[in-house]
């Protein structure tokens, strides 16, 4: 639960920065995050690492935490389907369930999206 809190701080002080993350899961929007930077692995490093990290050092397998994430983007990606509304910690689920089966090759490349904010005071000309 502590880390899930480190977590919470983390993805704060993501949201100053320059990128927008769209992540999808089977064509649905699992969440859309302000982030720093745009490769997906340096978020993975500030995010995710430290909870997998936390679960090793707890006794869980890799393979243990592979299936626990997947059930964890299975079962949000239904309650987002279904509308249901979503706590800040589900979303902060999502995201290192997310960032994980990204760096393990179990969610591809194609199904996220990173783009650079505009910056607003050129539109205001």
């Amino acid at each position: 639960m502590n880390l899930l809190k480190i977590n919470l701080c983390i993805l704060y002080t993501m949201n100053k920065g320059k990128y927008t993350g769209y992540f999808y899961y089977q064509d649905t929007l699992m969440t859309k995050l302000p982030i720093f930077t745009d490769d997906i692995y340096k978020i993975y490093d500030h995010v995710s690492e430290p909870v997998i990290r936390a679960g090793f050092k707890l006794g869980f397998n890799f393979k243990h935490q592979i299936k626990e994430c997947e059930k964890n983007i299975i079962k949000y990606e239904k309650k987002i389907r279904h509308c249901w509304k979503l706590s800040h910690k589900d979303f902060v689920k999502i995201i290192i369930s997310y960032l994980f089966l990204v760096k393990v090759g179990k969610i591809k490349d194609d199904n996220y999206i990173l783009i650079k904010n505009k910056n607003k005071r050129s539109l205001r000309n």
